[in-house]
Protein backbone atom coordinates (compact mmCIF):
# COMPACT_ATOMS: atom_id res chain seq x y z
CA UNK A 1 0.00 0.00 0.00
CA UNK A 2 1.01 3.72 -0.47
CA UNK A 3 1.22 4.91 2.93
CA UNK A 4 2.05 8.21 4.80
CA UNK A 5 5.31 8.67 4.66
CA UNK A 6 7.40 9.72 7.64
CA UNK A 7 9.39 12.61 5.50
CA UNK A 8 5.67 13.79 4.20
CA UNK A 9 6.71 12.26 0.88
CA UNK A 10 4.84 9.69 -1.00
CA UNK A 11 5.97 7.42 -3.57
CA UNK A 12 4.45 6.73 -6.94
CA UNK A 13 5.96 3.68 -8.80
CA UNK A 14 9.57 4.99 -7.32
CA UNK A 15 8.60 8.92 -7.75
CA UNK A 16 8.82 10.56 -4.68
CA UNK A 17 6.14 13.46 -4.42
CA UNK A 18 5.49 16.18 -1.81
CA UNK A 19 2.32 16.38 0.21
CA UNK A 20 1.71 20.18 -1.84
CA UNK A 21 2.85 18.58 -5.04
CA UNK A 22 0.29 15.71 -4.36
CA UNK A 23 -2.60 18.14 -3.77
CA UNK A 24 -1.84 20.55 -6.57
CA UNK A 25 -1.89 17.65 -9.63
CA UNK A 26 -5.18 16.19 -8.17
CA UNK A 27 -6.56 19.50 -7.98
CA UNK A 28 -5.68 20.47 -11.44
CA UNK A 29 -6.94 16.97 -12.35
CA UNK A 30 -10.59 17.99 -10.80
CA UNK A 31 -10.17 21.37 -11.97
CA UNK A 32 -10.56 20.04 -15.62
CA UNK A 33 -14.09 19.25 -14.33
CA UNK A 34 -14.89 22.61 -13.62
CA UNK A 35 -13.18 24.78 -16.51
CA UNK A 36 -15.54 22.06 -18.82
CA UNK A 37 -18.75 23.96 -17.33
CA UNK A 38 -17.14 27.70 -16.47
CA UNK A 39 -15.16 28.93 -19.06
CA UNK A 40 -17.84 28.73 -21.54
CA UNK A 41 -20.75 30.36 -18.73
CA UNK A 42 -19.40 34.14 -20.19
CA UNK A 43 -20.77 32.66 -23.90
CA UNK A 44 -23.95 31.92 -23.16
CA UNK A 45 -25.31 35.12 -24.74
CA UNK A 46 -23.60 34.31 -27.44
CA UNK A 47 -25.28 30.62 -27.96
CA UNK A 48 -28.62 31.84 -27.62
CA UNK A 49 -28.45 34.40 -30.18
CA UNK A 50 -26.44 31.47 -32.54
CA UNK A 51 -28.64 28.61 -31.96
CA UNK A 52 -31.93 30.78 -31.57
CA UNK A 53 -32.69 29.75 -28.24
CA UNK A 54 -35.59 32.30 -26.15
CA UNK A 55 -35.16 33.81 -23.24
CA UNK A 56 -34.47 32.31 -19.25
CA UNK A 57 -32.61 29.56 -18.17
CA UNK A 58 -34.47 26.55 -19.00
CA UNK A 59 -32.20 25.69 -22.62
CA UNK A 60 -29.27 27.13 -21.66
CA UNK A 61 -29.25 25.09 -18.55
CA UNK A 62 -29.16 22.30 -20.36
CA UNK A 63 -25.96 22.95 -21.69
CA UNK A 64 -24.37 22.60 -18.23
CA UNK A 65 -26.43 19.97 -17.13
CA UNK A 66 -26.15 17.17 -19.77
CA UNK A 67 -21.96 17.70 -18.89
CA UNK A 68 -23.17 16.08 -15.92
CA UNK A 69 -25.41 13.47 -17.38
CA UNK A 70 -22.18 12.37 -19.32
CA UNK A 71 -20.10 12.55 -16.14
CA UNK A 72 -22.98 10.18 -14.39
CA UNK A 73 -22.35 7.75 -17.57
CA UNK A 74 -18.26 7.51 -17.45
CA UNK A 75 -17.78 7.52 -13.97
CA UNK A 76 -19.27 3.84 -13.12
CA UNK A 77 -16.97 2.48 -16.26
CA UNK A 78 -13.71 4.36 -15.80
CA UNK A 79 -13.69 3.17 -11.85
CA UNK A 80 -13.41 -1.04 -12.31
CA UNK A 81 -11.02 -0.44 -15.15
CA UNK A 82 -8.62 1.86 -13.18
CA UNK A 83 -8.68 -0.52 -10.70
CA UNK A 84 -7.73 -3.28 -13.07
CA UNK A 85 -5.24 -1.51 -14.92
CA UNK A 86 -3.94 1.84 -13.06
CA UNK A 87 -5.21 5.06 -12.45
CA UNK A 88 -3.07 6.56 -15.26
CA UNK A 89 -3.72 4.50 -18.44
CA UNK A 90 -7.21 5.24 -18.15
CA UNK A 91 -6.97 8.62 -17.22
CA UNK A 92 -5.08 9.00 -20.35
CA UNK A 93 -8.25 7.61 -22.47
CA UNK A 94 -10.62 9.80 -20.45
CA UNK A 95 -8.51 13.43 -21.34
CA UNK A 96 -7.97 11.61 -24.84
CA UNK A 97 -12.35 12.05 -24.82
CA UNK A 98 -12.21 14.80 -22.81
CA UNK A 99 -9.99 16.64 -25.77
CA UNK A 100 -12.49 15.40 -28.39
CA UNK A 101 -16.23 16.26 -27.04
CA UNK A 102 -14.86 19.80 -26.58
CA UNK A 103 -13.65 19.61 -30.19
CA UNK A 104 -17.07 18.05 -31.50
CA UNK A 105 -18.68 21.47 -29.21
CA UNK A 106 -16.99 23.57 -31.89
CA UNK A 107 -18.26 22.03 -34.96
CA UNK A 108 -22.42 21.74 -33.72
CA UNK A 109 -24.32 22.70 -36.79
CA UNK A 110 -27.51 23.11 -34.32
CA UNK A 111 -28.42 23.09 -30.43
CA UNK A 112 -29.06 19.19 -30.35
CA UNK A 113 -25.51 18.25 -31.88
CA UNK A 114 -24.04 20.84 -28.74
CA UNK A 115 -25.69 19.01 -26.21
CA UNK A 116 -24.56 15.40 -27.49
CA UNK A 117 -21.19 16.91 -27.93
CA UNK A 118 -21.04 18.26 -24.12
CA UNK A 119 -22.32 14.66 -23.53
CA UNK A 120 -19.24 13.26 -24.66
CA UNK A 121 -17.27 16.06 -23.05
CA UNK A 122 -19.12 14.76 -19.82
CA UNK A 123 -18.03 11.49 -20.57
CA UNK A 124 -14.26 12.80 -20.41
CA UNK A 125 -14.70 14.62 -17.75
CA UNK A 126 -15.68 11.49 -15.84
CA UNK A 127 -12.03 10.24 -15.83
CA UNK A 128 -11.35 13.12 -14.17
CA UNK A 129 -13.87 13.16 -11.36
CA UNK A 130 -13.71 9.04 -10.76
CA UNK A 131 -10.07 8.95 -10.62
CA UNK A 132 -8.91 11.66 -8.37
CA UNK A 133 -10.95 11.25 -5.03
CA UNK A 134 -9.88 7.08 -5.67
CA UNK A 135 -6.00 8.34 -6.24
CA UNK A 136 -6.42 10.25 -3.20
CA UNK A 137 -7.97 7.03 -1.40
CA UNK A 138 -4.60 5.40 -2.69
CA UNK A 139 -2.63 7.99 -1.03
CA UNK A 140 -4.68 8.35 2.27
CA UNK A 141 -7.06 7.31 4.61
CA UNK A 142 -9.34 8.19 7.61
CA UNK A 143 -9.24 11.32 8.88
CA UNK A 144 -6.08 12.75 6.75
CA UNK A 145 -8.59 11.41 3.30
CA UNK A 146 -11.06 13.63 4.40
CA UNK A 147 -8.67 17.02 4.91
CA UNK A 148 -6.62 16.37 2.02
CA UNK A 149 -10.28 16.11 -0.24
CA UNK A 150 -10.97 19.30 1.49
CA UNK A 151 -7.82 21.02 0.65
CA UNK A 152 -7.77 19.59 -2.59
CA UNK A 153 -11.27 21.22 -3.74
CA UNK A 154 -9.99 24.52 -2.27
CA UNK A 155 -6.92 24.13 -4.54
CA UNK A 156 -9.09 23.23 -6.88
CA UNK A 157 -11.12 26.60 -7.24
CA UNK A 158 -8.67 28.00 -8.45
CA UNK A 159 -10.02 27.40 -12.10
CA UNK A 160 -13.43 28.67 -11.35
CA UNK A 161 -11.91 32.03 -10.39
CA UNK A 162 -9.96 31.97 -13.31
CA UNK A 163 -12.24 30.25 -15.76
CA UNK A 164 -14.88 33.02 -16.45
CA UNK A 165 -11.94 35.69 -17.30
CA UNK A 166 -10.14 32.72 -19.59
CA UNK A 167 -13.84 32.54 -21.31
CA UNK A 168 -13.99 36.26 -21.58
CA UNK A 169 -10.76 36.84 -22.90
CA UNK A 170 -11.64 34.03 -25.64
CA UNK A 171 -14.77 35.66 -26.65
CA UNK A 172 -12.83 38.43 -27.21
CA UNK A 173 -10.58 36.84 -29.78
CA UNK A 174 -13.81 37.50 -32.11
CA UNK A 175 -14.50 33.63 -32.50
CA UNK A 176 -16.35 32.76 -29.22
CA UNK A 177 -16.00 28.64 -29.66
CA UNK A 178 -12.56 29.08 -28.46
CA UNK A 179 -13.74 28.76 -25.33
CA UNK A 180 -14.77 24.97 -26.43
CA UNK A 181 -11.10 24.74 -28.01
CA UNK A 182 -9.81 25.56 -24.93
CA UNK A 183 -10.61 22.35 -23.78
CA UNK A 184 -8.26 20.35 -25.90
CA UNK A 185 -5.60 22.21 -24.35
CA UNK A 186 -6.20 21.39 -21.10
CA UNK A 187 -7.03 17.87 -21.77
CA UNK A 188 -3.07 17.84 -23.08
CA UNK A 189 -1.26 20.37 -20.70
CA UNK A 190 -3.29 17.34 -17.87
CA UNK A 191 -2.15 14.44 -20.18
CA UNK A 192 1.69 15.40 -20.24
CA UNK A 193 1.34 16.34 -16.21
CA UNK A 194 0.18 12.77 -15.65
CA UNK A 195 2.94 10.63 -17.12
CA UNK A 196 5.08 12.53 -15.32
CA UNK A 197 3.56 12.36 -12.16
CA UNK A 198 3.26 8.58 -12.07
CA UNK A 199 1.23 5.89 -11.40
CA UNK A 200 -0.70 5.84 -7.58
CA UNK A 201 -2.21 2.25 -7.35
CA UNK A 202 0.59 -0.67 -6.50
CA UNK A 203 0.35 -3.71 -8.80
CA UNK A 204 -0.67 -5.79 -5.82
CA UNK A 205 -4.19 -4.18 -5.14
CA UNK A 206 -5.49 -4.23 -8.99
CA UNK A 207 -8.27 -6.35 -9.89
CA UNK A 208 -10.17 -8.08 -11.90
CA UNK A 209 -12.43 -7.21 -14.34
CA UNK A 210 -14.79 -10.46 -14.23
CA UNK A 211 -18.71 -9.39 -14.07
CA UNK A 212 -18.95 -11.81 -10.69
CA UNK A 213 -15.86 -9.79 -9.31
CA UNK A 214 -17.62 -5.99 -10.46
CA UNK A 215 -20.76 -7.90 -9.21
CA UNK A 216 -19.54 -8.45 -5.89
CA UNK A 217 -17.81 -4.68 -5.43
CA UNK A 218 -21.12 -3.16 -6.51
CA UNK A 219 -23.10 -4.74 -3.24
CA UNK A 220 -20.55 -4.61 -1.05
CA UNK A 221 -20.52 -0.50 -1.82
CA UNK A 222 -23.97 -0.54 -1.24
CA UNK A 223 -24.22 -2.86 1.24
CA UNK A 224 -22.53 -0.46 3.69
CA UNK A 225 -25.28 1.59 5.07
CA UNK A 226 -22.72 4.97 6.17
CA UNK A 227 -21.46 4.97 2.16
CA UNK A 228 -25.08 4.58 0.76
CA UNK A 229 -26.23 7.33 3.11
CA UNK A 230 -23.25 9.52 2.64
CA UNK A 231 -24.24 8.92 -1.09
CA UNK A 232 -27.15 10.40 -1.18
CA UNK A 233 -26.39 13.47 1.22
CA UNK A 234 -24.10 14.19 -1.40
CA UNK A 235 -26.66 13.79 -4.67
CA UNK A 236 -29.17 16.28 -2.78
CA UNK A 237 -25.72 18.86 -1.80
CA UNK A 238 -24.62 18.41 -5.63
CA UNK A 239 -28.59 19.05 -6.82
CA UNK A 240 -28.50 22.08 -4.77
CA UNK A 241 -25.02 23.47 -5.86
CA UNK A 242 -25.90 22.95 -9.99
CA UNK A 243 -28.87 25.02 -9.23
CA UNK A 244 -26.43 27.54 -8.35
CA UNK A 245 -24.19 26.90 -11.38
CA UNK A 246 -26.55 26.64 -13.77
CA UNK A 247 -28.81 29.01 -13.53
CA UNK A 248 -26.63 31.82 -11.78
CA UNK A 249 -25.54 33.53 -15.54
CA UNK A 250 -28.98 33.74 -16.29
CA UNK A 251 -30.32 35.12 -12.91
CA UNK A 252 -27.12 38.49 -13.12
CA UNK A 253 -28.06 38.68 -16.45
CA UNK A 254 -31.46 38.16 -16.94
CA UNK A 255 -33.14 38.96 -13.61
CA UNK A 256 -30.89 42.03 -12.34
CA UNK A 257 -29.12 43.14 -15.15
CA UNK A 258 -26.13 43.12 -14.29
CA UNK A 259 -24.28 41.04 -17.10
CA UNK A 260 -21.12 43.05 -16.87
CA UNK A 261 -20.45 42.34 -13.13
CA UNK A 262 -20.87 38.04 -14.03
CA UNK A 263 -17.06 37.21 -14.42
CA UNK A 264 -15.84 39.00 -10.89
CA UNK A 265 -18.83 38.20 -9.12
CA UNK A 266 -18.34 33.90 -9.86
CA UNK A 267 -15.02 34.50 -9.82
CA UNK A 268 -15.52 36.18 -5.89
CA UNK A 269 -17.83 32.87 -5.38
CA UNK A 270 -14.93 30.53 -5.93
CA UNK A 271 -12.81 32.44 -3.36
CA UNK A 272 -15.47 32.69 -0.69
CA UNK A 273 -16.39 29.20 -1.28
CA UNK A 274 -12.00 28.27 -1.22
CA UNK A 275 -11.99 29.88 1.95
CA UNK A 276 -14.46 27.73 3.59
CA UNK A 277 -13.27 24.82 2.68
CA UNK A 278 -10.25 25.30 4.24
CA UNK A 279 -11.78 26.41 7.14
CA UNK A 280 -13.58 22.94 6.94
CA UNK A 281 -10.01 21.66 6.74
CA UNK A 282 -8.88 23.35 9.86
CA UNK A 283 -12.61 21.96 11.68
CA UNK A 284 -11.88 18.50 10.71
CA UNK A 285 -8.24 18.84 11.80
CA UNK A 286 -9.24 20.34 15.38
CA UNK A 287 -12.32 17.83 15.16
CA UNK A 288 -13.15 15.30 12.91
CA UNK A 289 -15.08 14.54 9.38
CA UNK A 290 -18.15 14.18 10.77
CA UNK A 291 -18.41 16.68 12.81
CA UNK A 292 -17.87 18.72 9.67
CA UNK A 293 -20.05 17.61 7.38
CA UNK A 294 -22.62 18.26 10.05
CA UNK A 295 -21.69 21.53 10.94
CA UNK A 296 -21.74 22.58 6.93
CA UNK A 297 -25.50 20.72 6.92
CA UNK A 298 -26.53 23.73 9.84
CA UNK A 299 -25.04 26.03 8.10
CA UNK A 300 -27.07 25.23 4.81
CA UNK A 301 -30.01 24.77 6.13
CA UNK A 302 -29.91 27.83 8.50
CA UNK A 303 -29.00 30.10 5.38
CA UNK A 304 -32.22 28.51 3.23
CA UNK A 305 -35.01 29.12 6.13
CA UNK A 306 -33.28 32.85 6.10
CA UNK A 307 -32.78 32.38 1.88
CA UNK A 308 -36.67 31.54 1.95
CA UNK A 309 -38.05 34.04 4.56
CA UNK A 310 -36.19 37.03 2.73
CA UNK A 311 -37.79 35.19 -0.71
CA UNK A 312 -41.18 35.84 0.61
CA UNK A 313 -40.68 39.23 1.90
CA UNK A 314 -39.17 40.39 -1.21
CA UNK A 315 -41.46 38.87 -4.04
CA UNK A 316 -38.61 36.33 -4.70
CA UNK A 317 -36.16 39.33 -6.18
CA UNK A 318 -34.48 40.00 -3.21
CA UNK A 319 -31.61 43.35 -3.21
CA UNK A 320 -28.73 41.83 -5.70
CA UNK A 321 -26.16 42.25 -3.07
CA UNK A 322 -28.17 39.99 -0.88
CA UNK A 323 -28.70 37.57 -3.02
CA UNK A 324 -24.87 37.44 -3.75
CA UNK A 325 -24.47 36.99 0.04
CA UNK A 326 -27.19 34.31 0.13
CA UNK A 327 -26.67 32.79 -2.12
CA UNK A 328 -22.21 31.96 -2.10
CA UNK A 329 -23.10 30.91 1.98
CA UNK A 330 -25.25 27.93 0.76
CA UNK A 331 -23.24 27.24 -2.25
CA UNK A 332 -20.17 27.41 -0.06
CA UNK A 333 -20.91 24.70 2.68
CA UNK A 334 -22.49 22.67 -0.07
CA UNK A 335 -19.27 22.01 -1.41
CA UNK A 336 -17.97 21.25 2.17
CA UNK A 337 -20.49 18.96 2.42
CA UNK A 338 -19.73 16.97 -1.02
CA UNK A 339 -15.59 17.30 -0.28
CA UNK A 340 -16.51 15.17 3.70
CA UNK A 341 -19.09 13.20 2.66
CA UNK A 342 -17.41 11.64 -0.42
CA UNK A 343 -14.30 11.37 1.94
CA UNK A 344 -16.53 9.61 4.64
CA UNK A 345 -18.09 7.05 1.47
CA UNK A 346 -15.44 6.31 0.09
CA UNK A 347 -12.86 5.46 3.15
CA UNK A 348 -14.51 2.16 3.90
CA UNK A 349 -13.19 0.85 -0.06
CA UNK A 350 -9.53 1.03 -0.13
CA UNK A 351 -9.44 -2.24 -1.87
CA UNK A 352 -11.97 -0.99 -4.83
CA UNK A 353 -11.47 2.78 -4.67
CA UNK A 354 -11.30 3.35 -8.44
CA UNK A 355 -14.89 1.35 -8.41
CA UNK A 356 -16.23 2.95 -5.68
CA UNK A 357 -15.17 6.27 -6.65
CA UNK A 358 -16.72 6.00 -10.31
CA UNK A 359 -20.01 4.34 -8.51
CA UNK A 360 -19.84 7.45 -6.04
CA UNK A 361 -19.57 10.14 -8.39
CA UNK A 362 -22.19 8.69 -11.00
CA UNK A 363 -25.10 8.06 -7.90
CA UNK A 364 -24.50 11.61 -6.77
CA UNK A 365 -23.52 13.56 -9.53
CA UNK A 366 -26.01 11.91 -11.62
CA UNK A 367 -29.16 12.17 -9.26
CA UNK A 368 -27.82 15.90 -8.66
CA UNK A 369 -27.99 16.78 -12.16
CA UNK A 370 -32.03 15.14 -12.74
CA UNK A 371 -32.60 16.90 -8.85
CA UNK A 372 -31.43 20.41 -10.23
CA UNK A 373 -33.24 20.32 -13.65
CA UNK A 374 -36.50 19.94 -11.74
CA UNK A 375 -35.75 23.67 -10.35
CA UNK A 376 -33.78 25.31 -12.93
CA UNK A 377 -35.61 25.35 -15.43
CA UNK A 378 -38.36 27.21 -13.46
CA UNK A 379 -36.36 29.89 -13.24
CA UNK A 380 -37.84 32.83 -15.13
CA UNK A 381 -37.94 36.19 -13.97
CA UNK A 382 -37.65 35.48 -10.21
CA UNK A 383 -35.25 33.28 -8.17
CA UNK A 384 -37.83 31.24 -6.23
CA UNK A 385 -36.87 27.82 -7.60
CA UNK A 386 -32.88 28.57 -6.03
CA UNK A 387 -33.75 29.57 -3.02
CA UNK A 388 -35.96 26.61 -2.69
CA UNK A 389 -33.45 24.03 -4.18
CA UNK A 390 -31.03 25.51 -1.22
CA UNK A 391 -33.69 24.87 1.31
CA UNK A 392 -35.16 21.60 0.47
CA UNK A 393 -32.12 19.56 -0.46
CA UNK A 394 -29.85 20.92 2.15
CA UNK A 395 -32.61 20.14 4.20
CA UNK A 396 -32.79 16.33 2.92
CA UNK A 397 -28.54 16.26 2.76
CA UNK A 398 -28.41 17.57 6.50
CA UNK A 399 -31.24 14.31 6.87
CA UNK A 400 -28.89 11.78 5.18
CA UNK A 401 -25.60 12.96 6.96
CA UNK A 402 -27.43 12.52 10.40
CA UNK A 403 -28.53 9.36 9.61
CA UNK A 404 -25.12 8.27 8.13
CA UNK A 405 -23.59 9.08 11.40
CA UNK A 406 -25.74 7.03 13.09
CA UNK A 407 -24.92 4.34 11.38
CA UNK A 408 -20.76 5.00 11.16
CA UNK A 409 -21.11 4.65 14.79
CA UNK A 410 -23.29 1.72 15.45
CA UNK A 411 -20.76 0.00 13.18
CA UNK A 412 -17.99 0.74 14.88
CA UNK A 413 -19.36 -0.06 17.97
CA UNK A 414 -20.22 -3.07 16.41
CA UNK A 415 -18.19 -6.27 17.14
CA UNK A 416 -16.38 -7.24 14.25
Amino acid sequence: MIAHLPSGQHSTHGRDHSEAHLVVFLATIDTLVALGIDVILPAFDLLRIDFGLGEGAGKLSLVVLVFYGGLAIGQPIYGPFADRFGRRPVLTVGLAIYAAGALLCTLAPNFEMLLAARVIWGVGAASCAALFPAMARDLYSGEHLARELQLITAVFLIGPVAAPYIGEALIATGWWQAVFVSGVGFAAAAAVWLWLFGETLPLERHRSLELHSLGDAVKTIFGIVSTRRYMAATAFADGAFFVHLSATQVIIDEIYGQDRWFAPIFSSFSLVIGATLLQAHHMTFIRNARWTATTAARWVVVNGIVYFIVGVWTDWVPPFWLWIVMTVISTAWLTVIRATCVSLALDPLEHMAGTASGVIGAVSQGSGALIAIIMTIRITDHVRPMGLGFLVYGLLAAFFIARAHRASITAADSPS
